[in-house]
């Protein structure tokens, strides 16, 4: 069997939009760090009531060598500091690795 590289990588969002999810992407983790409720294709991640602490997380993850096929669609509900942390896990070039 062929040996998969990775890489993870970070991004913060703090309005509400369509993320592109990047192409070779086998899995991801979503953070609720701000102060309301952020969804995520619909799915409700629940702030904590701790400033500055992590929320409600996700994990969404893939077998070797499968693939995330689709858009995140990102809405914060009413919050005064609005932020999600993304965390993308992705297939890279071995040559690059």
């Amino acid at each position: 069997m062929e040996k998969l590289f990775y890489n993870i990588n970070a991004q913060e969002y703090s309005e509400s939009q369509q993320i592109a999810v990047p192409d070779n992407c086998n899995g991801m983790t979503l953070i609720n760090r701000g102060d309301g409720i952020v969804y995520v294709n619909n799915i409700p991640l629940s702030p904590n009531p701790t400033p500055g602490a992590a929320g409600e997380a996700v994990s969404i993850g893939g077998n070797v060598g499968e693939y995330y096929n689709g858009r995140l669609t990102v809405n914060f509900a009413a919050q005064t500091i609005p932020l999600l942390i993304v965390i993308f896990k992705y297939y890279v070039n071995p040559n690059y690795a």
